[in-house]
């Protein structure tokens, strides 16, 4: 017999009064609210794109793009949003139909940034100098760490976006090898994709030599992330803005 989750509560409510030492109500706030509840549905994550036929993001979730400098880590990115608005591009595909796409830029000059943007709009099969309502492209990089943390955070309350490109993780913080801040950005897109309800996909460099994600930032998003990707360069520079990645 199922058992409702009203008969949870009272469970709970019960052993609380049962324990001598007390639980604080915050702690046994969170024991409720994270209790799983096999009487009510429980879906997979919903996908927004596939990559083969396969999830490759869904909501709740985020996934790293891995590659030095160079390597075309942004190229990609702009063919992730080229499929989740056209449907396809490449070998991604928009799962469920398309939303609101969130790009924030944290390094890049404006008129690096106006190249994604363009990217975006041909792979979109709309005019490059059109403002596509779909998309937010915000440029940061003149700010302090505090500061474009404080904006990612709070940008997803504004726009509440489908799909969020963060290039990159990294310059949220001050020190990407401290161990403490590492954790809180970790932290940070865990909970804001499950908050918002959507997934982000960011961008942290490898350590010279080896594909591996640089710092405790990218050991930490690595051990939690639902999709890594290592990106490598072949002879494509960015500088060739007429390169539509299909």
């Amino acid at each position: 017999m199922g058992v409702n989750l009203f008969d949870l509560g009272q469970e709970l409510a019960q052993r609380q009064a049962e324990t001598q030492s007390g639980v604080p109500r915050e702690v046994m706030d969170i024991i409720t609210a994270s209790r799983l509840d096999l009487t009510k549905e429980n879906p997979d994550p919903e996908a927004i794109l596939l990559c083969n036929g396969l999830p490759f993001a869904t909501r709740g979730n985020f996934s790293v793009i891995i590659g030095l400098p160079g390597s075309r880590k942004s190229f990609l990115m702009t063919i992730l949003a080229g499929a989740y608005l056209h449907g396809e591009c490449g070998c991604f595909r928009s799962a469920n139909g398309k939303g609101t796409i969130l790009w924030i830029d944290t390094e890049q000059a404006p008129g690096h940034v106006a190249r994604v943007g363009r990217r975006i709009n041909r792979l979109d099969g709309r005019p490059e100098n059109e403002n596509a309502p779909e998309v937010v492209i915000l440029m940061l990089r003149e700010y302090a760490p505090q500061q474009r943390k404080d904006v990612f955070r709070y940008s997803l309350e504004v726009f509440h976006p489908d799909l969020v490109i963060l290039d990159g993780a990294a310059d949220l913080m001050d020190d990407p090898n401290n161990i403490e801040q590492s954790a809180e950005i970790q932290q940070l897109l865990m909970a804001a994709s499950k908050q918002y309800d959507c997934h982000i996909s960011t961008v942290v460099h490898c350590n010279p030599g080896n594909d591996k994600a640089r710092g405790h930032l990218g050991s930490n998003l690595m051990r939690k992330c639902e999709t890594a990707v290592t990106v490598t360069a072949q002879g494509a520079t960015d500088d060739d803005d007429n390169k539509d990645g299909k």
